[in-house]
Formats: C-alpha cells, structure tokens, sequence
C-alpha cells in the first residue's frame, strides 16, 4: 500500500509540478528524472 501510495503522490506531483512551471511532462524533464 506505501508503494501504491507513495507511487500515486509522485505521479500528481510531477503532473502539478510540470504544470506550475508550465513545461509539459514530455519536456526535457521527465518524471523519471524527478523521482532521483
């Protein structure tokens, strides 16, 4: 459940993140990048 959880808040938080700096997700930044 942490991991599921944990996975979810990352995924809201990079789509919110990429947003609110108003680059798209697909950018130069992936969320994979994010995440380490």
């Amino acid at each position: 459940h942490m991991v599921l959880g944990f996975n979810g808040m990352i995924t809201q938080l990079t789509a919110e993140q990429a947003d609110y700096i108003g680059v798209k997700q697909e950018g130069p930044y992936k969320p994979e990048h994010y995440k380490y």
